[in-house]
């Protein structure tokens, strides 16, 4: 048996949030068999689960300002909907085209990208400014040189909480080539800025239930009016044919009501993270903690990466001594997993990874708990 700490304070929301108590409620009945029925069925049961099921899709498509002839696909969450898009993507690939992708991207993505280009295809990184930002001018000569037909990049970061101009990255990216098709991996970033897939002009649009406070195991592909779908699993006809298998209702009903909630309230929620995060560096000042937040003035506390160069102690160290005090972090992105291997991100930043940790904002977070995590920092100072 484990057992419970006297204090425990959870800051690793960037890896997966806590259901919300509105998501919690609308699962319920969907859970306890007041709710049933497989939304294929004729009877009545399945009609009622067929029609939330395309409730949920008119809201999803709302949500993300989308057309209502787009297709909203229902998936196991962000590594799903990313693996769809970029087989979907990467379908019509001919000789001579060019993907252009980033050095930021998810596990899920870059190890796609990775296995084609070790096959033939070609691709192109985004380069990076020394404050973390996008270097456009080095995009339009790369544009200029490059037959780009396709693009995956990351809308908000997970590791470092870094915002990538989503609108201005497409824009120049279609007026080279009107043509090309662009996959943004929005995991991460309903909670702090907009997905509108009509002002920025997506293709398709990776969300995910687990980041925004909703059911672990739910997301969801957007995509674009009459582009033809790759499904991944094929034999039966649900969800218009593109992923095969029973739909699970509490999980979709969850997942919508998680993204409704975080499009309702990204305003106030980022300012809340925000004074938190401003709090967290004042206090680690006022301690004489020596420290480097490794980011740029738009990155989002989703992922606050912070090094301590005074620290003689490596970070799986670090994560384990907040740990032992009921401090839950992470030094890396979970989908690494628990061996010891380099974020590509942070080594192509040139960030020292021997100690640095990601302190991840939300919603249950207190200003007496950052308290006490500074506390136990000053404690693991003197050691």
């Amino acid at each position: 048996m484990f057992t419970k700490k006297n204090r425990e304070v959870y800051m690793d929301y960037a890896s997966v949030a806590t259901i919300s108590k509105s998501v919690s409620q609308v699962m319920k009945p969907w859970l306890d068999g007041s709710l049933f029925g497989n939304p294929s069925s004729v009877h009545n049961k399945g009609v009622y689960a067929k029609e939330v099921l395309s409730q949920c899709v008119s809201e999803v498509r709302r949500i993300v300002h989308a057309h209502s002839n787009s297709q909203v696909i229902f998936t196991s969450g962000g590594t799903e909907s990313n693996t769809q898009a970029l087989h979907t993507l990467l379908h019509g690939v001919k000789d001579g085209d060019v993907l252009l992708t980033s050095g930021i991207e998810h596990p899920s993505v870059k190890a796609i990208i990775d296995k084609h280009a070790a096959n033939g295809l070609k691709t192109v990184e985004l380069s990076y400014t020394d404050d973390f930002k996008i270097d456009m001018k080095a995009l339009d000569e790369l544009l200029e040189n490059n037959n780009v037909t396709c693009a995956s990049i990351m809308m908000v970061n997970n590791e470092m909480g870094l915002v990538v101009p989503i609108k201005k990255l497409i824009s120049k990216i279609k007026k080279n080539n009107p043509e090309a098709l662009v996959h943004v991996d929005a995991s991460q970033a309903p909670l702090y800025v907009s997905c509108s897939v009509d002002a920025c002009n997506i293709d398709l649009l990776t969300l995910c239930g687990q980041k925004i406070y909703g059911p672990q195991g739910s997301g969801a592909l957007w995509v674009r009016e009459g582009l033809g779908i790759e499904p991944l699993f094929i034999g039966g006809k649900q969800q218009s044919g593109l992923r095969a298998g029973t739909e699970p209702m509490h999980q979709i009903v969850g997942f919508t009501q998680a993204l409704d909630d975080a499009y309702k309230n990204r305003d106030e929620y980022g300012t809340t993270m925000s004074h938190l995060q401003s709090y967290f560096f004042d206090k680690l000042t006022t301690h004489d903690i020596p420290y480097i937040h490794n980011g740029n003035s738009e990155t989002v506390p989703l992922a606050c990466n912070v090094s301590f160069p005074d620290c003689n102690k490596d970070s799986e160290y670090i994560v384990s001594f907040l740990n032992t005090h009921g401090i839950y972090v992470s030094s890396r992105s979970a989908c690494m997993g628990s061996v010891e291997q380099e974020s590509h991100v942070l080594k192509m930043f040139g960030v020292n990874h021997a100690n640095q940790v990601r302190f991840s904002f939300g919603e249950k977070i207190t200003t007496k708990d950052i308290d006490y995590v500074v506390s136990v920092l000053v404690t693991l100072a003197k050691k």
